[in-house]
């Protein structure tokens, strides 16, 4: 290689070398350049070559024959060691800096450079590093799945390729990884580049997005089929139901043909409140809304009701159908029958769904420390053992024939073990395909008392005036017969304004409310009803409505409403309903005779006289209008509130408004244990101006008198 010389490096060298002007010396200071230029490549050459000297600046130091004379190579070498310093520093500060991991290997596969990532992936080697083998650095296992790629970049061809692998501290971690042939000017292939890009997180994204996509395509292919199925469970319901119907009205029947109908119509019914009642708990579980109940109650009695249901239908296709309870389970118990009940009869109804001959049995067990175990066994069709999972996921049944030839949603099961689960138990099944199944639910039940005696309790225990506020004349007409046949009076409004023009007119005890209706919704209209200023303001509203979505509720719930029955609206839950809100007056039988109500504080007439029991009277009732101030706050203080209902029980009962005084001592005992006391209190301001209304009446007979 050629360097000429620099005319404006020639003053600063002239004093930092010696020259001989005869030139004596000259082929000696020759064999020394050579060698320092050597010396120089080696160094380059020891860095994987890269390029770490400068071309342009290594002319200026060299030096020259000047007049003949030679220049000795001594300040050369030392300026050259000093600038190869410099230019190494700074490629060592720019390649650690850079977060991925950099590295040169020569043809013998040997480590001759790398930056300070290495070390995070392979651990704090230090210097030992360099000059290590890769198989040495990667290990056996990770070299052999990485060789084929270091062979096609000694080979000249660029190699890109996923790596995973563990740091040396146990970490799992996903690089990029990309190799580059490192070729001199004359073809000869000197080693390779390698650069490592830490991938992991990115990886990790790339495999959610992955499991995300597969979720939503299964979950895709679940709703097309789940849709197919519910589309025709329902569709076969309701042409029954239409088509009887429509015989009955097109047709001139007979008193039996008409009978005939309207039973298959009834069924045709029943079936398809059962598919809806299905996807109504499915919603309510996926939303968090199904609340358990804990009552006494007889798991015997429990059992043989729900086996009954299906009795007289296995008898006439010739089932048996048994019941066998263990001795050593206690007859009552404690939990939540309605619940037990409900995943008693899916398995009872499944099992008469899958058995064309054969047997059902029921058998009830103790399953170890307060665990109960019921069993329902059956000689049906049997399930494969690869579905015996599958069965219990939503939309799911153990064959796509079975849906055929069957019918069902695929939810019962799915609803069992979400029950049983909430329950704080489980659900197991053992099946064999034609040699039938034994589904298993164990539950956690804890003996109860038998009552001395056994009662049935009073359904629909209290009445009242209702408004019933309805758009749909079929519903309101169907609500309006049931209400009245539990010995309600009944009033309707077709929508919310209706039913505003209502309570400003006249006084009920309770609203029974429509969601979704014209010129005002029900939201609107409870809004409107809590802002009023007669006593209207306080009457309890409950939500009739075909949603049961978490956030639908609890609109709701911010609108006034003081519960949710979900439509289509049960006898029972009805019943339950209006007993819980009701003022508790019991229920007079009908065509009983009434009697003469009692004066509200006859018994302080009797016990202080007239005068002074109207004296008495009249400060109640101005003590009566400040506590329905306190009621009334939109934040009640709740210490307030126990020590006026505390004073407000005592005074009631003496003046014979005992309704008033029970209600009171509920608000003060709730409070005084720490339980939720809020509900009650829109109660408590309604038995205030009931007692205020009938207490200013009763004066005003007492003074006349």
């Amino acid at each position: 290689m050629m360097l000429e010389p620099d005319p404006g490096c020639r003053e600063s060298l002239t004093g930092a070398v010696r020259v001989d002007a005869e030139g004596r010396t000259m082929q000696a200071s020759r064999t020394k350049f050579t060698l320092a230029v050597a010396l120089l490549g080696v160094l380059a050459a020891s860095l994987g070559a890269l390029q770490l000297l400068d071309a342009s600046r290594l002319r200026a130091p060299i030096v020259w024959a000047v007049e003949g004379g030679i220049v000795i190579l001594a300040a050369t070498l030392v300026w050259l060691d000093i600038e190869w310093r410099k230019q190494a520093a700074n490629l060592r500060l720019l390649t650690d800096a850079v977060p991925a991991l950099i590295a040169y290997v020569n043809t013998e596969e040997r480590l001759v450079f790398h930056n300070r990532a290495y070390y995070k992936r392979f651990g704090p080697a230090g210097p030992s590093a360099i000059g290590r083998t890769l198989r040495e650095i990667l290990g056996e296992l990770l070299y052999r799945r990485t060789r084929k790629h270091v062979q096609l970049a000694l080979n000249r061809a660029e190699s890109s390729f996923r790596s995973f692998y563990r740091t040396w501290d146990g970490v799992r971690c996903t690089d990029r990884v990309r190799l580059v042939p490192h070729v001199s000017e004359d073809g000869k292939v000197l080693g390779f580049y390698a650069l490592l890009i830490d991938v992991t997180e990115q990886w990790h994204n790339e495999e959610k997005l992955r499991e995300a996509l597969d979720q939503a395509r299964s979950a895709a292919r679940a709703r097309d089929a789940f849709l197919t199925t519910v589309s025709h469970e329902l569709r076969t319901p309701l042409n029954a139901i239409i088509g009887f119907n429509s015989l009955m009205l097109e047709k001139d029947c007979s008193q039996e043909e008409r009978r005939r109908y309207l039973s298959f119509a009834r069924d045709a019914g029943q079936a398809l409140l059962t598919q809806v009642n299905d996807l109504l708990d499915m919603a309510k579980i996926e939303a968090g809304k199904i609340e358990l109940e804990t009552v006494d109650f007889d798991l015997a009695q429990l059992i043989e009701t729900s086996v009954n249901v299906i009795r007289s239908e296995a008898q006439l296709r010739g089932i048996d159908v048994g019941i066998d309870i263990s001795a050593k389970l206690g007859r009552w118990v404690r939990g939540d029958p309605a619940r037990l009940r409900q995943i008693l009869l899916n398995l009872l109804n499944n099992a008469l769904k899958f058995t064309e001959q054969g047997s059902i049995h029921v058998s009830a067990r103790t399953a170890g420390e307060r665990m109960m175990e019921i069993s329902v066994a059956d000689s049906g069709v049997g399930i494969p053992a690869d579905r015996l999972e599958a069965i219990f996921e939503k939309f799911s049944q153990a064959d796509v024939s079975i849906t055929r030839r069957f019918g069902g949603t695929g939810l019962g099961l799915a609803i069992c073990k979400s029950l049983a689960k909430l329950m704080g138990g489980e659900i197991a099944v053992e099946s064999e395909p034609d040699s039938g199944s034994i589904f298993r639910v164990t539950v956690p039940l804890r003996e109860a008392l038998a009552p001395v005696a056994v009662v049935a309790p009073l359904r629909g225990a209290r009445t009242g005036r209702i408004l019933v506020v309805e758009d749909q004349e079929a519903n309101s007409v169907l609500a309006k017969a049931l209400l009245e046949d539990m010995g309600h009076q009944v009033e309707l409004a077709a929508n919310g304004s209706e039913a505003l023009d209502r309570l400003l007119q006249e006084r009920f005890d309770m609203v029974l409310m429509d969601m979704e209706m014209p010129v005002m919704g029900g939201l609107e209209a409870t809004r409107r009803i809590r802002a009023m200023t007669n006593p209207a303001r306080n009457i309890p509203i409950i939500a009739m409505s075909a949603s049961v979505y978490a956030d639908d509720i609890a609109s709701c719930r911010a609108a006034g409403m003081v519960d949710h029955i979900a439509k289509p609206v049960g006898r029972e839950v009805l019943i339950r309903a209006l007993d819980h809100w009701l003022p508790e007056r019991r229920m007079r039988p009908r065509n009983a005779i009434p009697q003469p109500a009692v004066a509200p504080f006859g018994k302080l007439i009797a016990m202080v006289g007239k005068d002074s029991a109207v004296q008495v009277a009249k400060a109640f009732e101005a003590a009566l209008v400040k506590r329905l101030d306190l009621f009334r706050v939109e934040r009640p203080d709740l210490p307030a509130i126990k020590i006026e209902a505390h004073n407000l029980a005592g005074i009631s009962a003496t003046l014979g408004f005992d309704e008033l005084a029970e209600t009171a001592r509920q608000v003060e005992d709730r409070i005084k244990r720490g339980e939720p006391a809020e509900e009650l209190i829109p109660h408590l301001i309604a038995r205030c101006e009931a007692a205020g209304h009938d207490l200013r009446s009763a004066l005003a007979k007492t003074v006349a008198g």
